[in-house]
């Protein structure tokens, strides 16, 4: 029972995580208007921040275990992952803010994306496997990302909109290609 319980809270922070993932770029959107991109990520990481050193404390014997790899590992991923490309997609939508309506959905549209891109890349670059049921929920991750971004509303209005949707393919295909190029360099 006490593993029940245990699951049931993990689920609840992992739908909690994702509802404030999904909504993010709405704070930042409204923040746009009085702050810079590097002043909200810079503010996004102090909180973090605030929550992460008391559990890195809490934790401290554990940190002791790490090798020097491990801690490049983990200031790649914090650096890089995080705080630049948090800086860019802020930045994205900042430009996107000022260009219409639609360039903010093609970065929404990609923001939305990213962990399908995630997954997919740790099949082929870490060779894991794809979670269980994955061909079922990839369908309905690609309508649940569609409804979130546009809405039931009809994204293609024009030309530059039909250029917009060709260049999101194209950034697809482009991680799927250094896939490929990698996958096949193993043999």
């Amino acid at each position: 029972m006490e593993q029940h319980q245990g699951t049931h809270k993990t689920f609840w922070f992992i739908v909690i995580g994702a509802a404030f993932w999904g909504v993010n770029p709405l704070f930042r959107l409204l923040l746009l208007n009085t702050m810079t991109s590097l002043q909200i990520v810079f503010i996004e990481h102090i909180i973090l921040a605030f929550i992460a050193v008391p559990l890195l404390w809490k934790f401290r014997s554990d940190l002791k275990k790490l090798s020097w790899r491990d801690v490049g590992a983990l200031l790649f991923i914090s650096w890089g992952g995080s705080a630049i490309a948090t800086i860019l997609f802020t930045q994205g939508l900042t430009y996107a803010s000022t260009h219409g309506t639609g360039q903010i959905n093609s970065v929404l549209l990609l923001q939305k994306l990213q962990p399908l891109f995630a997954i997919v890349l740790a099949y082929f670059l870490l060779k894991e496997s794809f979670p269980r049921h994955f061909g079922i929920y990839v369908p309905i991750a690609i309508i649940g990302t569609y409804l979130l971004t546009f809405g039931f509303s009809v994204p293609i209005g024009g030309a530059s909109d039909i250029l917009q949707l060709g260049s999101l393919y194209a950034i697809g295909l482009q991680p799927s290609g250094v896939v490929q190029r990698s996958w096949a360099e193993c043999f």
